[in-house]
């Protein structure tokens, strides 16, 4: 009997520790919260959104020309140097014209009885002949002093030299080889906006013309742009980089490109009203370096995770932290290679 009691007293020992351990884990369970992960998250936003493609490109002339005289003969006076700013009509300079008679009845024969014209002031069997600019411009080269023999620009026999280069700047072409695959969605009249890295400045300019043709070894098409200079601050030969418009989506719903979990096939991650993950599928439309277009798969109020996404998955239970980017955003970038 002793026997039977010293067992049913250590049964009792045995379960009163056990209730107490089981107790002890209990009460730590209920002390210690879940874990919530806080991640950072957004609504989609509507903006305009541009994808551009980047084409480095140089800055020329509007117009330049050699400039030749007629008639063969002697610098009587130069007028002007290099870098000097002419309008047109401004004279050049001055020639001594020998026998000027016989040299303008050979030009009309070689000319085939075309009527051609010179200003002149005749002195006995000489004669003297203005050079002007033919346009506004800069004169950009000086071949010629004072007594320098010039021959006549007419025949391409004779070693005819031009007395100066003459170049318009008050209004420049920019010239950028477009990439085939933007062939075909610019547009005449649309306007560019270009960076000149060597002067620090932006510029805009508007496309004026298209050359039509692909140029077979590089794959691009010539695509210039007027580029009005009234100031004369963008000196002719620099290069500019210029943004050319491919797609707009205007009043887009975008979300941050870091939102969009792999490309090859779109997806994100929605917080749903229970604060849970859910793995959404998206469609994505126009492109720029901080924002894509979402053209299905979310609505305005879903909340959408942003950043590194890897150690997250579906059903997790989380704390959004609300952000929300500028819908201010500068043009896509797709540069040519």
């Amino acid at each position: 009997m002793k026997s039977n009691l010293l067992r049913g007293i250590l049964l009792l020992l045995v379960l009163c520790s056990l209730g107490a351990l089981a107790y002890r884990r209990g009460s730590t369970t209920a002390q210690e919260p879940e874990s919530i992960t806080t991640v950072s998250a957004m609504h989609p936003l509507r903006t305009d959104l541009v994808q551009t493609v980047e084409v480095t490109g140089e800055l020329k002339p509007y117009q330049q020309v050699d400039v030749q005289s007629l008639v063969a003969g002697y610098v009587q006076s130069m007028n002007v140097d290099i870098g000097d700013h002419l309008k047109k009509g401004d004279l050049i300079a001055t020639l001594e014209v020998l026998d000027i008679d016989r040299q303008m009845a050979a030009i009309k024969a070689a000319k085939r009885g075309v009527e051609l014209t010179v200003s002149t002031n005749r002195a006995a069997n000489a004669a003297t002949t203005a050079i002007t600019a033919p346009f506004d411009g800069v004169i950009t080269k000086r071949n010629a002093d004072n007594g320098t023999l010039i021959q006549t620009g007419v025949y391409s026999s004779t070693q005819s030299m031009p007395l100066v280069s003459i170049a318009q700047d008050d209004l420049l072409r920019g010239s950028f080889p477009i990439p085939e695959s933007a062939i075909g969605k610019l547009k005449l009249g649309e306007e560019i906006s270009m960076s000149i890295p060597t002067l620090k400045r932006v510029s805009k300019g508007k496309i004026a013309r298209f050359s039509n043709l692909v140029d077979s070894s590089t794959r691009t098409m010539e695509v210039q742009v007027d580029i009005p200079n009234p100031d004369l601050a963008i000196t002719p030969g620099l290069y500019a980089i210029a943004a050319f418009p491919v797609e707009q989506a205007p009043g887009a719903l975008a979300i941050p490109i870091q939102a969009v979990r792999t490309p090859d096939n779109p997806s994100v991650y929605v917080i749903n009203d229970k604060g849970m993950l859910e793995s959404r599928s998206v469609t994505l439309g126009v492109e720029t370096p901080d924002l894509v277009q979402v053209t299905a798969g979310l609505g305005e109020k879903d909340l959408v995770v942003l950043g590194n996404t890897s150690e997250l998955e579906a059903g997790m239970k989380v704390s959004p932290k609300i952000t929300q980017p500028s819908a201010t955003q500068p043009p896509a970038s797709a540069k040519q290679p």
